[in-house]
């Protein structure tokens, strides 16, 4: 798939691979300003709150996401 499809239909995209869509809640913001800085990426450590407040696995490589305590897969 051309790079540009992936762009114009990423919408379409995500609904035909059946992914769902996760929602910063303002709990999720507040959790990842309470985190120890292991992570010095915001984002990073947004992921990581959602992570634990919804207690679903997050899919990463970066091993420094063990320290929070989150279920990591890769």
């Amino acid at each position: 798939m051309p790079p540009h499809v992936l762009v114009t239909d990423f919408l379409l995209v995500l609904r035909k691979e059946a992914f769902t869509f996760l929602e910063i809640h303002p709990l999720h913001a507040i959790r990842s300003g309470m985190l120890p800085f292991h992570h010095r990426d915001p984002f990073d450590r947004l992921l990581a709150a959602q992570s634990l407040e919804l207690g679903v696995p997050l899919t990463s490589i970066d091993t420094i996401f063990d320290r929070y305590g989150v279920e990591r897969i890769w």
